[in-house]
């Protein structure tokens, strides 16, 4: 199934690669349990407002699947989860120079996240969503973590990137928050819930959720 296929109706590969047209390089797919998880997923914000057609796939195997088998008729398969997915220069040059604008309040953040995260940065993924985590290019996603632990499976410690939207409202706030001082303890508070967002928008298990309730209603107040 797809994001352009109504529920229950699926889409093959090569009508995929036919709808795309010939310029476009990858097949995009994202992963998870069902479709009616994946349909509102803030990884699509960006694909969706661009018309791009996204696969769900929701059986355990197909993520092994296209980590074998990484291409079809020479487009590659891209988690749109994972790594860059630049979708055009205009947006990746825009994301860019907000990059720049705010360094010192990203990196501040990523200070007060420490080793939960191997980075902070403004996505071009999202549009209407605060903030995603995403997986480097060649790590396991979200998905496959969790299928490996079901499994009891060991694996080594994968840190994902936390994007943020940087048009989004709560951005401003911060900003505001670091300019007038950039040791204030409320920027320590909303990088904690902002990354616990970010980790149940991926389908994770969240720790302490006692604090998670508690940094909500004291930022609500």
């Amino acid at each position: 199934q797809s994001t352009k296929t109504k529920e229950g109706e699926y889409i093959s590969l090569q009508e995929y690669n036919d709808r795309a047209g010939s310029e476009a390089k990858n097949i995009y797919y994202i992963t998870g349990e069902s479709r009616r998880e994946l349909e509102n997923s803030p990884y699509l914000e960006s694909l969706k407002e661009k018309d791009i057609e996204v696969l769900f796939m929701t059986d355990a195997i197909d993520e092994w699947v296209v980590m074998s088998g990484t291409e079809f008729q020479s487009k590659q398969f891209k988690s749109v989860s994972k790594g860059d997915i630049e979708l055009d220069q205009k947006t990746k040059e825009e994301t860019n120079a907000k990059q720049e604008e705010h360094k010192d309040l990203l990196a501040k953040l990523q200070e007060l996240l420490g080793a939960k995260v191997s980075a902070v940065k403004f996505s071009d993924r999202l549009v209407n969503t605060l903030c995603c985590l995403v997986a480097g290019e060649h790590d396991i996603s979200a998905n496959m973590e969790r299928i490996y632990k079901n499994a009891n499976q060991k694996l080594p410690e994968f840190k994902r990137a936390l994007e943020l939207n940087s048009n989004h409202k709560v951005i401003t706030k911060l900003d505001e928050i670091f300019k007038a001082d950039p040791e204030s303890p409320k920027l320590k508070d909303y990088a904690d819930l902002i990354y616990r967002q970010a980790l149940l928008l991926e389908g994770s298990k969240i720790d302490n959720l006692g604090r998670f309730t508690q940094l909500i209603s004291e930022l609500m107040a």
